[in-house]
């Protein structure tokens, strides 16, 4: 099952690309608001000639009272430098203690502004892999400007009752759009959930912020139960269930119907192997922390490009895009060390358990474990991008294999200073959690 979940993932991934027109999320944004500040300059004009013929109309007076948000197309940076000292007088309230921020694959940090408002929004959160699950906080300069609120989440449409968090760190990238009728800006994240390992699917949430809440609507859902070769597949949206073909559908068109546009999420990974100095978030001075959410915001609002962005604050070879890291990590490799919670084993050619790495262009990977010693073990894989910098893939093998393991996932997370490819390995049995490998591979063509 979890191959095709992982499928599932892609395909909620690359159907969410079908709608990204490029970098210049700042332009795009800019010009969308603007031309919504004009249309609705017009509807008050025509509200005013309205009132000059109905003025004894109570409940025309009433409906024109209800004032829409205030739109802010960008923090000035006069303001931005103001919020962020705010942010940072309040850091206990939102930093993740690092004794907690080891409990998760990576934490996130995020500056933006998601109800264009004027008042930053800062996203703190961790994604585990092991339930693939996130936790997000996201706070709010207050309305006072003299402090930090904490939002309340509001669940709506299918699956409300779970509560589901969108994985907002998955991509760089999130789709927007604006609301006139409410003056709302809303987004499209995705949420991949895991109930257990053969039980999974994609949700596809409707987030916006209002009230010092965020409501996150889940408008349309896959699921799929079942090992891989037997899965049953279905497919939601608010009236019910509905086919493959009418699922991919509503998503395009909830997406195309509302014009979106694209905008660059800053997440800076602090506790995890692509920090910038090393040090947990907790340990960092504020000067360092203010950079960091500055040029996030500056992320969001267009000004910084990405690739910029984790030049400054990725420690590995942090020039590397995923895909770059994909495509420098093509070719063949044999296993030369590993790492299992401080346990170093070193392996020649000859060693029973030597494996070699095939990595291909086509985005798959091929390993072979014990090659040559008469019970070889073969894993094959497609892997994806993950937001985190990472990239990643999931195995499970067949009943009769044998493993000490159901689930597999492995994630290519740097090319070193010495030339090893780092792969890290979690395995779990029985929706239970295995621990994990460091494995490093030396280049063998």
């Amino acid at each position: 099952m979890r191959k095709k979940y992982f499928a599932l993932m892609m395909a909620g991934i690359l159907c969410s690309s079908v709608f990204m027109s490029g970098c210049g999320m700042g332009t795009a944004s800019e010009t969308e608001t603007s031309d919504e500040s004009e249309d609705d300059e017009e509807d008050e004009d025509d509200d005013s000639e309205e009132d000059a013929e109905s003025d004894e109309d109570p409940a025309k007076e009433e409906e024109q009272s209800v004032q829409k948000p205030a739109i802010v197309k960008e923090i000035d940076d006069e303001t931005l430098a103001a919020q962020v000292d705010i942010f940072l007088a309040d850091r206990e309230d939102w930093v993740i203690p690092a004794d907690k921020a080891i409990e998760y694959d990576s934490t996130f940090y995020c500056l933006n502004d998601l109800n264009f408002n004027g008042r930053a929004d800062l996203i703190a959160g961790g994604w585990s892999g092991a339930a693939n699950m996130s936790f997000i906080n996201i706070y709010e300069i207050n309305e006072e400007e003299n402090g930090v609120d904490l939002l309340e989440w509001s669940f709506s449409g299918l699956d409300e009752d779970k509560k589901p968090v969108p994985d907002v760190s998955v991509s760089d990238y999130v789709q927007g759009y604006f609301d006139k009728n409410t003056g709302t800006a809303h987004f499209i994240f995705t949420d991949f959930y895991l109930n257990s390992f053969s039980d999974g699917g994609v949700r596809y949430c409707d987030v916006s912020i209002s009230d010092n809440t965020v409501n996150s609507q889940v408008f349309a859902m896959s699921r799929s139960q079942g090992s891989d070769g037997d899965e049953v597949d279905k497919f939601y949206d608010l009236s019910g269930e509905i086919t493959e073909e009418e699922f991919y559908t509503a998503v395009y068109f909830h997406a195309v119907s509302t014009g979106l546009s694209d905008f660059m999420l800053g997440f800076y990974y602090g506790d995890s192997s692509n920090s910038w100095n090393g040090s947990a978030v907790e340990d960092m001075n504020s000067d360092e922390l203010k950079d960091i959410l500055t040029d996030s915001y500056m992320c969001f609002a267009g000004k910084l490009d990405y690739s910029s962005f984790c030049e400054r604050y990725r420690v590995a070879d942090s020039s590397r895009t995923p895909e770059e890291l994909f495509e420098f990590s093509i070719g063949n490799w044999g296993l030369y060390m590993s790492d299992t919670e401080g346990d170093i084993t070193y392996y020649e050619e000859d060693d029973e358990h030597y494996s070699i790495l095939e990595i291909r262009d086509d985005w798959t990977l091929h390993l072979t474990e014990r090659p040559g010693a008469g019970d070889e073990y073969t894993i094959d894989m497609n892997m994806f991008e993950h937001g985190d910098g990472t990239v990643m893939g999931s195995f499970t093998p067949a009943s009769g294999d044998g493993m000490y393991y159901d689930d597999m996932v492995i994630s290519i997370v740097d090319v070193n200073e010495d030339g090893l490819l780092v792969l890290t390995t979690d395995t779990w049995k029985n929706s239970s959690y295995m621990g994990g490998s460091t494995w490093y591979f030396q280049r063998i063509d």
